[in-house]
């Protein structure tokens, strides 16, 4: 029997939730950040003379920013490909961060 996709994430998430929904996050900042340096090259080489050291570490602060929903408004998007992969990785952040606290509200049942 050949388990679906679908099956196989279900099961990491009951198995190892916190495990599973942190693993999602971290490869969902580098995914992020890789795509956003490809379209916002110009950007952020702005975003370096800020004091951060490299391209991909200013990227990979972008995204975490935006996954998290926290927004600090001091990085933003300039090209129009940019912005599209943005606004799909803030929607993909709230999913994230509603995984999140249904895992961690989860750990906190008082059922067996």
């Amino acid at each position: 029997v050949d388990p679906s996709d679908w099956f196989i994430f279900k099961l990491f998430l009951v198995k190892n939730p916190v495990m599973t929904v942190m693993s999602m996050f971290f490869f969902s900042v580098v995914m992020f950040a890789i795509i956003v340096i490809c379209f916002e090259v110009e950007n952020i080489m702005k975003w370096d003379d800020q004091g951060l050291q490299h391209p991909f570490f200013s990227a990979c602060y972008f995204m975490i920013v935006t996954l998290s929903t926290i927004g600090y408004g001091d990085f933003s998007p300039t090209t129009a490909m940019g912005r599209v992969v943005i606004m799909i990785a803030a929607v993909w952040g709230a999913i994230l961060l509603s995984l999140f606290v249904t895992v961690v509200s989860g750990l906190f049942s008082m059922t067996p």
